[in-house]
């Protein structure tokens, strides 16, 4: 199969869980718009009973419109990079990070309810950015250097800056993105560095006595010494 066509297969399929995440969370949306409700309650309510639902349904929930519309711009842009560039262990990645940011949450932030995709965008633009860093893959930098141009107003995010702003849902995903970074970016380099067969069958050769009592493997050149005088 052409590379071509490879890519493009897979290209579609790493949309396959941003278009179900998004599909999602609109509805949700849309149902709370139009039945004029808020499922706000189903954010994560740090180290509290009923918060832990919130670990699960917590990225689903949004605010106001322009809280969905640009982590659903983020999401699909970050994610689709994402599953298309580690097919092989990002969908794993991601549900350490959907769960993890969640957990970190209930276990650290303030008391307030916490709701949004953005936690995990978050991980998401940074594990992006520091395995291909670590790499030092300069094709794959590329999208790290595109991160930083395009969302570098996120770095702002990570910090308390406004109350309404879950900045601590925002910094586990940035530490998540790092950790996974490191694992992923040794495992990369265990996969690419050349395994090189070991055989002892040369030296099991050697070590076989002949008759004489000498290695028969190994050959001995000398030369008998001439004791015989001449006149």
């Amino acid at each position: 199969m052409p590379a071509k066509n490879t890519d493009n297969k897979r290209f579609i399929i790493s949309l396959t869980v941003p278009l179900i995440v998004l599909a999602i969370i609109w509805v949700i949306k849309i149902y709370e718009i139009t039945f004029s409700v808020s499922f706000y309650q189903l954010g994560i309510y740090p180290r509290t009973i009923h918060g832990l639902i919130g670990i699960i349904t917590a990225p689903l929930i949004h605010g106001d419109f322009n809280h969905i519309y640009f982590n659903s711009l983020y999401w699909l842009i970050l994610s689709t990079g994402f599953f298309f560039f580690f097919p092989k262990r990002g969908y794993r990645y991601f549900f350490i990070a959907y769960f993890g940011s969640g957990i970190l949450v209930w276990l650290f932030a303030r008391p307030s309810y916490h709701i949004g995709l953005s936690g995990i965008i978050y991980f998401l633009a940074s594990f992006l950015f520091f395995v291909n860093l670590m790499n030092k893959d300069f094709r794959a930098m590329a999208v790290s250097l595109a991160i930083i141009f395009l969302f570098s107003g996120m770095i702002a995010g990570i910090f308390p800056k406004d109350i309404h702003i879950s900045w601590e849902s925002h910094l586990s995903g940035v530490l998540l993105g790092l950790g996974l970074a490191v694992v992923e970016a040794t495992k990369i380099r265990k996969e690419t560095i050349p395994q090189i067969p070991y055989s002892t069958t040369y030296f099991e050769n050697l070590n076989q006595f002949g008759t004489n009592g000498t290695y028969q493997n190994i050959n001995y050149f000398y030369k008998e010494e001439d004791n015989t005088k001449k006149a």
